[in-house]
């Protein structure tokens, strides 16, 4: 089954760089690579398919307002249907000393400056790309492990009292989402979820 690996930048090098390496691995019958070059666009591919790696440009934005950081934190924060401890990788040409504390923080898997050194660039991708084979069957008891937490959280949502609670919540098991705080966020929480799980059960075909 073949495994997806987003690359979110608008430099085409970063793509010619990853098929190189694939085409060298002989991995193009595991791993396919799905370009996109806008910031809005590679959130919601995210949120749609299941990835096993993602590659992303700190100023990806383009027309939007989304960043490199932005999609970190998304998938570091379970907001997506991929496991949250996928690897990903930053590039940019430039990294503030505030950028990278950020990226630190939300776990990056790996900062790397452009223009990229294909060779450094190949010792990443080789550290962070496994290469067993991702069965249909992986992919669903990912999917439905996913979508359990998910229900789980939406049970939670829908029956603690606020301000009951209000000074307790606590950081559920659920890639360090955090109950929100007000019913207004809950509501916005909740509607995520739900094409979360959407997203999920089209997957699964249910």
């Amino acid at each position: 089954m073949i495994s997806n690996i987003l690359v979110a930048d608008t430099d085409p090098k970063t793509i010619d760089l990853c098929n190189h390496y694939l085409t060298e691995k002989n991995l193009l019958d595991t791993f396919e690579i799905v370009p996109v070059t806008d910031g809005e666009d590679a959130l919601t591919v995210l949120k749609a398919e299941v990835f096993r790696l993602v590659i992303a440009d700190l100023d990806i934005s383009g027309q939007s307002v989304v960043t490199g950081l932005d999609l970190l934190q998304t998938v570091r924060t379970g907001k997506t249907i991929s496991d949250a401890n996928i690897p990903v990788i930053m590039v940019s040409t430039t990294f503030s000393a505030d950028q990278q504390a950020t990226a630190i923080l939300h776990k990056v898997s790996a900062l790397r400056p452009k223009p990229l050194n294909a060779e450094s660039f190949f010792q990443v991708l080789a550290s962070l790309i496994t290469t067993e084979r991702y069965t249909p069957q992986d992919k669903r008891a990912a999917l439905t492990h996913r979508r359990t937490k998910i229900l789980e959280t939406l049970t939670a949502l829908d029956t603690l009292l606020p301000r009951a609670l209000e000074n307790t919540w606590e950081v559920m098991d659920f890639d360090v989402t955090k109950l929100a705080k007000t019913h207004q966020d809950r509501l916005q929480q909740k509607q995520t979820l739900r094409e979360q799980l959407r997203a999920i059960n089209a997957q699964l075909g249910t």
